[in-house]
């Protein structure tokens, strides 16, 4: 059982979370942050956190039941390929499990005794092919199972994050009622037509960009790659920016230190973030169902902006997110574009760590 050990293995190395659909179902108590009881006591850190720890356990169980669902899906198409030949094995088995170790050769007992030197032979290799299926059909009935608790472990996850989004949320609502952008931005806004060009006219830099190396952003949501920077849509015009792929109601979170420029709608976008960091860059967040930043709000790395739009998924649409096989199965986008002395730069070296 090779396959599905090193699915195990990797996935229990890769994530201790993930690792419990395989063991005592009693442990998926911490396959998520426990859910807190008193929000409005909670601080805003902590909940944020909490939630980040929910969406990071369910993602992880994504990858656990896709792992498993891949290694069944090759198992069975492998056995399919081979249907003739194990057929074959099956029926020689029997054959000669039914002639008796002494059973009488027609040609007399030295022809009987080279007949059962011939079985003794081609048994072992016969035997060690029977084992080796038995193996594969066990390891796709493991791979089925680690499916099957995958799915029921997420529903769990996915109904803890709910309640932490929603005390995270009611937390925000009491700390809210800071300034609103200002009218001058929002003219602004709607004058201006690229994302880009608002993130220029939006900047209060008074020095140019630094020289600091790329690295030391953080992903301000847990996400997939759907387009790479420059790569044209569907219209054929590049884009000069990251459009990433989330769960519905993902919650986004600030790269790193920096003041909100700009907090509002623009275009077709949704909510909009404009964010100018410590060494000048800008960085622009677009595609927001809700904003929990104003503009002016200094910001620090990992602190709560607002969520992506969509409705909660149950348990099997949220295991087909990414695959791209319905309307129904999409996430939502995120994009994202980083200025540095007037122009667009790749912003996927900035980020550090691995993402999705």
């Amino acid at each position: 059982m090779k396959g599905l050990t090193a699915l195990v293995l990797a996935v229990a190395v890769a994530s201790p979370v993930a690792g419990v659909v395989v063991r005592d179902p009693a442990e998926r108590a911490v396959l998520t942050a426990a859910v807190p009881q008193e929000p409005a006591t909670e601080g805003l850190d902590a909940l944020t956190a909490r939630v980040a720890a929910s969406e990071d356990a369910a993602s992880k169980l994504r990858a656990t039941y896709r792992a498993a669902q891949d290694t069944e899906t090759a198992l069975t198409l492998d056995l399919a390929l081979r249907r003739e030949e194990n057929a074959r094995l099956l029926a020689a088995l029997m054959s000669f499990g039914r002639i008796p170790a002494f059973a009488a050769h027609p040609d007399g007992p030295f022809a009987a005794a080279r007949a059962l030197g011939i079985w003794g032979a081609i048994e072992p290799a016969l035997r060690a092919k029977a084992d080796a299926l038995a193996d594969q059909l066990r390891e796709i009935a493991a791979a089925r199972t680690v499916q099957s608790e995958a799915t029921a472990a997420l529903e769990v996850s996915l109904e803890d994050l709910s309640a932490a989004r929603a005390h995270l949320i009611s937390r925000l609502d009491t700390l809210a009622g800071g300034p609103a952008t200002p009218a001058v931005l929002l003219v602004a806004a709607r004058n201006t037509e690229t994302l880009s060009a608002l993130a220029d006219r939006v900047s209060e830099r008074t020095r140019a960009a630094g020289d600091a190396e790329p690295g030391g952003l953080h992903w301000p949501v847990r996400a997939r790659v759907l387009s790479p920077f420059r790569a044209p849509d569907a219209a054929g015009v590049e884009r000069p920016g990251l459009v990433l792929e989330a769960a519905p109601l993902a919650l986004v979170t600030a790269p790193g230190d920096g003041i909100v420029r700009y907090a509002g709608p623009f275009l077709d976008y949704g909510y909009v973030l404009v964010v100018e960091l410590a060494e000048g860059d800008l960085l622009t967040l677009a595609g927001f169902a809700r904003l929990d930043a104003v503009t002016g709000q200094s910001v620090t790395a990992g602190e709560a902006l607002g969520f992506l739009g969509g409705a909660e998924p149950s348990a099997q649409e949220y295991l087909m997110l990414g695959q791209g096989q319905s309307d129904e199965t999409q996430g939502e986008t995120l994009y994202i574009e980083l200025r540095r002395r007037q122009g667009s730069v790749d912003p996927l070296p900035w980020f550090t760590a691995r993402n999705g």
